[in-house]
């Protein structure tokens, strides 16, 4: 199984839709990136560990047994604890821009992707198979229904105004 290990903050702030929501509402930004993450891991049966520092901000809604949220606390910091995984779980992949983080997880022999690199990876995903996206995109046209009423109501139009 293809477990990742995301370097929460560094994500977020990686990611320009996310620094978006993160100005706005931190909790926000948080649930988002949580929901990318157990929509992802939900749809390709892989194990992902979000790892934040400080304190979580608010009660973590129970997600699905592949999704893992940490919060580093007051004692260590984020770093710490996706270094003592990475050590633990040799084959993950690192989700960071933390040069340092980086040289330190490839000695225990796991890979690293960029967060732009993970969230395309992530959203591309989540847009192919998301229904909820698909419903959206529906809504958002007409429906031919609607098409043909349109175009005969503009033809009615046109034609008063050439008959002036």
């Amino acid at each position: 199984m293809v477990k990742y290990i995301v370097d929460g903050h560094n994500t977020i702030n990686s990611i320009p839709d996310y620094i978006y929501i993160l100005e706005k509402n931190y909790p926000n930004c948080l649930e988002r990136i949580i929901d990318d993450c157990e929509n992802y891991s939900l749809k390709k049966k892989i194990k992902i560990h979000l790892i934040f520092d400080g304190n979580q901000p608010f009660q973590i809604p129970q997600t699905n047994k592949d999704l893992n949220i940490f919060f580093s606390g007051n004692q260590k910091d984020a770093d710490t604890i996706i270094i003592e995984k990475a050590k633990s779980m040799k084959n993950a992949i690192i989700i960071t821009n933390d040069k340092d983080l980086r040289r330190q997880i490839v000695s225990f022999g796991c890979k690293y992707l960029s967060p732009d690199e993970f969230y395309d990876l992530i959203i591309s995903k989540n847009k192919k198979t998301s229904k909820s996206n698909e419903l959206n995109a529906k809504k958002t046209g007409l429906s031919i229904q609607e098409a043909h009423w349109w175009k005969k109501e503009m033809l009615k139009e046109i034609n008063k105004k050439e008959k002036k």
